[in-house]
This record gives C-alpha cells, sequence and structure tokens, in this order.
C-alpha cells in the first residue's frame, strides 16, 4: 500500500522533483511503475506482486522490457543510454530500477 501511496503523491499535480526523493522513496515510485506497466501491457496481473529479484524474462520478452524502458524514459523524462545496458541489466525489476535511478540522478535539474 506504501508504494501506491507514494505513486499517487507522486503524480500530484504538486509533485515533487525525483531527485528531492530519497533512495528509497524513488526506488519505491520506479519499482511501482515498472509494475504497473507490466501489468498493463504485459496482460498479467501477476507483474504487481513480483519482487525485485524475480526474473522477467520467464514471463515476458524482450520486446515488451525494452518498451518498459521507453515509458520510463518517457514517464520520468529522463534518457537511458541503452547502449551501456545488457541484457542481464534488464533481468529484474531490481536492476531495471538501478539503471532508472541512475539516469534520473544523472539528468540536469529542471
Amino acid at each position: 500500500m506504501k508504494g501506491a501511496q507514494l505513486s499517487s503523491r507522486w503524480m500530484a499535480a504538486d509533485r515533487p522533483n525525483l531527485k528531492d526523493l530519497s533512495d528509497a522513496e524513488l526506488a519505491t515510485v520506479i519499482e511501482t511503475t515498472v509494475r504497473e506497466f507490466l501489468s498493463s501491457e504485459g496482460g498479467t496481473d501477476q507483474a504487481m506482486q513480483l519482487g525485485p529479484d524475480d526474473e522477467l524474462w520467464a514471463q515476458f520478452d524482450s520486446l515488451l522490457v525494452m518498451e518498459l524502458l521507453v515509458h520510463l524514459e518517457e514517464r520520468f523524462g529522463v534518457q537511458i543510454n541503452t547502449g551501456s545496458v545488457s541484457p542481464d541489466d534488464l533481468k529484474t525489476i531490481g536492476r531495471i530500477r538501478d539503471i532508472a535511478t541512475k539516469a534520473i540522478r544523472a539528468a540536469p535539474q529542471p
């Protein structure tokens, strides 16, 4: 429930700058966003129960995971350097969260 509350807070009109969020808050926002995308676009409600270390490749194809990266870029207004991302980096929600966190923390201030 905490993730849903934080996600709702982030989506509010007065949402905070992502860089102002603590690492734990940012992780929750990213993981919730990933699960929501996989649930809606991947066609399974089981995505909401995935843990950060559960492997995605067994349940979702690589094209969907690449679409997820584009979604994260658009949602958070950042550029993810896919040239430096290996397939191993996309195996789990936790690894994708780490990639998105780095991109958000490295992005210039709005």
